[in-house]
């Protein structure tokens, strides 16, 4: 998955569960939502 230097949203289709949107984000203290399919 890329990560768009200025993106506003994650396309959570493509969501692999990797974390790199979170390092990447400028945002701090927002919320993560994990996709269902790597919940366990």
């Amino acid at each position: 998955m890329r990560v768009k230097k200025k993106a506003r949203s994650i396309n959570m289709d493509r969501c692999t569960g990797c974390g790199n949107c979170i390092a990447n984000c400028p945002v701090t203290n927002q919320p993560v939502s994990i996709p269902e399919s790597e919940k366990e």
